[in-house]
């Protein structure tokens, strides 16, 4: 009996002094990305700072199918792909139908929408308020807010939406079925923040409302594509388009931006491969050059620790934050940090 209990003891010692440091180990989060926190001048112009996220070898494996994907831009000028109002059921006007619009997707490309895409036309001027991966010969309803808010009538788009080969017959083709014929942009980061964050129509009219009031715009139907109206504003977004439109044109790992102004991180996009951060990347810094010209923040930069820190955040965020991560035939699309 003495035996047994000096074994018994012997056996819990040796538990309780084992090394658990494999354990701890597995816990640890799996790097994916890291952000090139190199002081770089060619990635800084007034108040804003870029800061390129690195794809590891191990996250590009497998995202082929995602390198493919062609995005809103390029599908807007495709002849057999639409979006269009959303046609409500039954003879009564559908309220609902404001805040849906209908993806006709009969080409045979697969199309990368992006929450924050502004699409010009329809009755009035939308933002998409979703993600979505629209595959050849598929119809489906995307979630949207409206970003102009005195129109409600039929026109095409505007001259400032991207230029469209539009003959007269698909021109009265588009009248018919109330198709979106122009593609603006990204929206300023201040307006997506409110889409991703809320699901509130007259938050994100306020938030438009305020844009325009930063910049001293005043548009007839309250459209946020309005901005361009306005000389001094598209003057000043234009030197810094001109300065960071072809920075990432020649990267082959990059696949996101880390936006900074002064001291005060404005958020951060990823994308599944770098050919489709390299298509996005277009529209998308347009969002992000109008939150920095409206905080027109000047302050000291933030640390290098800082920065560390918030990018082991956005690893840990990126692993297990479901609702930031957009994810099509079990691949990452698209990341998004606000």
């Amino acid at each position: 009996m003495q035996n047994f209990t000096f074994f018994l003891l012997l056996c819990l010692l040796a538990f309780g002094c084992q090394d658990n440091s494999a354990d701890r180990i597995n816990t640890e989060p799996v790097p994916a990305f890291s952000l090139s926190l190199t002081d770089n001048p060619e990635l800084s112009y007034e108040n804003l700072r870029l800061i390129p996220v690195i794809a590891d070898e191990e996250f590009l494996d497998g995202q082929e199918v995602v390198a493919n994907l062609k995005n809103l831009a390029e599908g807007m000028d495709i002849s057999r792909f639409r979006i269009t109002e959303h046609k409500p059921f039954g003879s009564r006007e559908d309220r609902e139908a404001v805040n849906l619009l209908t993806v006709q997707n009969k080409s045979r490309d697969t199309i990368f929408l992006m929450e924050g895409d502004v699409v010009e036309g329809g009755r009035q001027d939308r933002i998409l308020a979703e993600d979505m991966v629209v595959p050849p010969r598929t119809i489906r309803n995307i979630s949207v807010f409206c970003v102009e808010h005195g129109r409600w009538r039929y026109e095409g788009a505007s001259e400032n939406s991207a230029p469209i080969a539009v003959n007269g017959h698909r021109e009265e083709q588009n009248r018919k079925i109330q198709a979106f014929t122009g593609y603006y942009n990204v929206a300023g980061n201040q307006v997506r923040r409110v889409v991703n964050k809320t699901d509130n129509q007259q938050a994100v009219w306020q938030e438009v409302d305020a844009v325009h009031s930063a910049f001293n715009v005043s548009a007839p139907t309250k459209a946020y594509t309005g901005l361009e109206t306005s000389e001094e504003f598209t003057r000043e977004r234009n030197a810094y388009l001109n300065f960071f439109k072809e920075k990432f044109a020649d990267s082959e790992n990059v696949i996101g931006i880390t936006a900074v102004s002064g001291n005060k991180i404005l958020g951060t996009d990823i994308f599944g491969h770098p050919n489709l951060f390299k298509k996005q990347y277009k529209a998308l810094i347009y969002s992000y050059v109008a939150e920095a010209m409206a905080e027109k923040n000047t302050e000291e930069t933030l640390s290098e620790n800082k920065l560390n820190l918030y990018e082991k955040d956005l690893l840990y965020n990126f692993r297990n934050d479901k609702k930031a991560k957009f994810m099509w035939e079990g691949k990452t699309v698209h990341f998004v940090s606000l």
